[in-house]
């Protein structure tokens, strides 16, 4: 009988045992266990429908002829509930879940597609080459698994083979690898998109050199050193389908014997892992399922629940609500038996972080034996700033070890770095090499797992909660809290993954007036894919069970009366340490310019819009409000006193070309004044912020406003500012095309805070 040998294509990718090396041609594989049936499904979609011909097209590609090729179903939008057609009313959970399958699945493969593209064109801008030869060791036959039972089985196939890789010991520079879950594209004739394929990276075994001073020089360009560059062999198995491997057969034998040339184009490891959350609700404890399936006013679960007997602690530096948020946290936390999911609404300015950072410090000490707390964020940047908030809130109680980050990349920030786990792993390691003791990769591994045993508080990315890393943390069952900051603007299935720590008190805090999830493919912004799980809950979830943080610590009470007003029904206040800050600031904290002669412009080939008599009208008000600023001393470029100014100032603008054009040198606009989009706007502030709107038509003439009729763009760009905020832009034409900039200018008006320029004579003056 034929020995059998576990294929591992995911979970075990980073195993350096010699039993996980690919098996001798003679041997036969099956797919682990351990790989998910939406991975599975995921894969097999990808190698046999995908057209690669779709993402290499000049020509623009019909939505449902792209549709058509990724997946069978059918795309549907997401609701707010999944009860849709169940029979005689009453809530059938499996149904429901179905459901809920039916709606996510194919707009995820939606947003992976276009991922895809992104980053293939990104790869093609580059200067890298990301093209490999494999050296082919066999083919093995394999089939797709049935998504549903009117599916047929399809032929597809395991290539087996090897490459090698360059590794600079430096560390200086970085060279391009094969990794698991690289998508690749197998281009047999360029000419014929019927001999294009994608394929996908399902095994990857580096073979290190056993001493690496005894390694042979790698051959690079004249040009490049070649000191500490080694060479590193790899084995590798590609996915394929039958016909891709059928052609590479026939071209391989023609020209070049067991060769195989492929182009790395991205890695869906992010996809894949949002993909299995969907499928993974399944898994959670009915009543959970229930819930997360179809919110209701009446489900405990989302009630709010105050104890009687409770005692509250009082922490200094946080008012009422946010003590009560705290002390609600610790009662989740230690006195409620039952399971419970809170939403925190916090709008701009009302200390989110800071709340967060208290309820950790409140129920630290409360952390007996291995229990955790696991606090996430979609993005690195808001992990890294929650972690320091954390810091600071702790102060001198804090003992190392205790809060840990983790994460793929480590992090710019040093402080962060000092609680990242590969740094912490590394001094393990240099303290073991200092005393003589051998270090393997078991050594760094046992390290590791010691490092998150002894935690209390672990940082990470939503997506990154899917990691190995954490993988004994979840099957422990150590994690006992769980908080996601930014909810609002995480994708739904990257939230469901920090429900899959056998955890079942989560706090979400978010602001769902500010920047929903970012969705990019044209399916999922049809379909309301950027509906995050936080919104959704909250439309189904009594006001009387949301903390709302009602009082702001960031904007001037000018600056803050709209924002309140048009998003906030008027219940932010405006706490009186805002009147203190930068008391000798001379101008008016807010004030709007409307440019009524610009015009913007488009590339011939569409994309970003952009305004260069903006920009000319931006950069002379920067300079003025410069001088002014230092005393009426005249501007001079890399002088300090304009640097210290310019560094407190940045302009945000909803157009990456207008953000690129401020930095053309014809413009020489002041380079320590940055400049964003919105969309990395958020979470951020800055003491002097200048809004630079970009679209406006002339002469009354009929147009679109773009990016600017979103009112969650339009709140982000008012709430960014701490002592001034000052509007540049067509107001005339945009509160005519749009009742949020009807609302804005109106209130101006009444306000006597607004200017009209009619002209590019006209110099900009300051509101004094």
């Amino acid at each position: 009988m034929t020995a059998t040998r576990t294929l591992t294509a995911l979970y075990l990718f980073e195993h350096r045992n010699t039993e996980t090396q690919v098996q001798e041609p003679s041997q036969s594989s099956v797919w682990s266990s351990q790989v998910h049936i939406g991975t599975r499904i995921l894969f097999d979609r990808i190698v046999t429908r995908w057209k690669p011909g779709y993402l290499l097209s000049t020509s623009q590609v019909s939505t449902s002829a792209l549709h058509a090729s990724l997946t069978p179903e059918s795309l549907l939008s997401v609701p707010e509930v999944f009860t849709q057609s169940q029979r005689n009313n009453r809530f059938n959970v499996k149904i429901a879940q179905a459901q809920y399958e039916q709606c996510f699945l194919p707009l995820l493969y939606h947003e992976l597609w276009e991922g895809i593209k992104r980053d293939t064109q990104e790869n093609q801008l580059s200067k890298i080459d990301y093209s490999f030869e494999i050296q082919i060791a066999k083919y093995e036959p394999q089939t797709t698994r049935r998504a549903t039972q009117f599916e047929s089985p399809i032929p597809t196939t395991l290539i087996f083979g090897s490459y090698s890789f360059q590794i600079d010991l430096s560390f200086t520079r970085s060279f391009p690898k094969l990794g698991l879950c690289d998508i690749v594209l197998i281009n047999i004739d360029p000419k014929h998109d019927h001999l294009k394929f994608f394929g996908i990276i399902v095994h990857v075994v580096d073979l290190w050199p056993s001493h690496i001073t005894d390694t042979s020089s790698v051959d690079l360009k004249d040009y490049e050193n070649t000191k500490n560059v080694i060479q590193v062999e790899s084995k590798v198995v590609l996915y394929v389908s039958k016909a891709c491997s059928h052609a590479v057969k026939e071209h391989c034998d023609k020209t070049r014997p067991q060769q195989l040339s492929l182009i790395k184009l991205s890695n869906i490891t992010s996809s894949r892992r949002h993909i299995n959350a969907i499928y993974n609700l399944a898994s959670l404890p009915e009543e959970k399922h229930r819930a997360v399936l179809n919110p209701t006013d009446s489900d405990p679960y989302f009630q709010y629940e105050k104890l009687d007997n409770f005692q509250e602690p009082q922490l200094d530096n946080f008012n009422d609500v946010q003590m009560r948020l705290i002390n609600y946290a610790e009662q989740m936390f230690k006195y409620t038996a039952a399971a419970r999911l809170h939403l925190v609404h916090g709008p701009p300015g009302t200390g989110k972080s800071k709340t967060i950072a208290g309820i950790v410090v409140q129920l630290l000490p409360q952390l007996s034996d291995k229990r955790k707390i696991l606090l996430c964020a979609p993005s690195n940047n808001a992990c890294d700033e929650l972690l320091k908030r954390i810091l600071v809130e702790l102060d001198s109680k804090y003992e190392k070890g205790k809060l840990v980050r983790v994460g793929r990349a480590e992090p710019l920030d040093h402080q962060v770095c000092d609680h990242f786990l590969e740094s912490l792993t590394m001094e393990k390691l240099v303290e073991q090499i200092l005393n003589g003791q051998p270090v393997t990769h078991e050594t760094t591994d046992k390290f590791k797992e010691n490092i998150l045993k002894k935690a209390k508080v672990i940082v990470s990315t939503l997506n990154y909660t899917a990691n190995n890393t954490l993988l004994l943390v979840k099957k422990k069952k150590m994690v006992k809290f769980i908080i996601v900051d930014e909810a609002c603007q995480s994708l739904e299935a990257d939230c469901l993954l920090s429900f899959y720590f056998n955890c079942y008190k989560i706090i979400l805090v978010g602001d769902p007036k500010q920047l929903p999830p970012c969705v990019i493919s044209i399916a999922g912004q049809r379909h309301n894919l950027s509906q995050s799980l936080y919104t959704r809950l909250a439309s189904k979830i009594h006001q009387t069970s949301i903390t709302l943080l009602t009082r702001q610590y960031r904007m001037h009470e000018d600056i803050c009366k709209f924002p309140s007003a048009h998003f906030y029904d008027d219940r932010l206040i405006t706490d009186k340490s805002t009147r203190n800050y930068w008391l000798d600031y001379p101008l008016e904290p807010y004030y709007l310019y409307n440019l009524t002669y610009t015009e913007h412009e488009c590339p011939p080939n569409g994309g970003s819009s952009y305004n260069k008599e903006e920009r000319i009208f931006i950069k002379s008000f920067c300079i003025k409000i410069i001088e002014r600023l230092i005393g009426g001393q005249s501007y001079v470029r890399n002088d300090s006193k304009c640097i210290e100014m310019e560094k407190r100032m940045i302009v945000i603008t909803p157009y990456k070309n207008q953000m690129k054009k401020f930095r053309d040198r014809q413009l020489e606009f002041p380079r320590h004044i940055e400049v964003i989009t919105v969309d990395s706007a958020q979470g951020k502030e800055k003491d002097i912020v200048l809004i630079s709107c970009v679209r406006s038509i002339r002469n009354g003439d009929i147009g679109t406003i773009g990016f600017l009729k979103d009112q969650h763009r339009l709140n982000v760009m008012l709430t960014r500012a701490r002592r001034a905020l000052y509007i540049f832009g067509n107001l005339t034409w945009l509160a005519e095309n749009n009742s949020n900039w009807n609302a804005l200018v109106d209130d101006a008006t009444n306000r006597q805070v607004i200017d009209t320029i009619y002209n590019a004579d006209q110099r900009p003056t300051l509101p004094e």
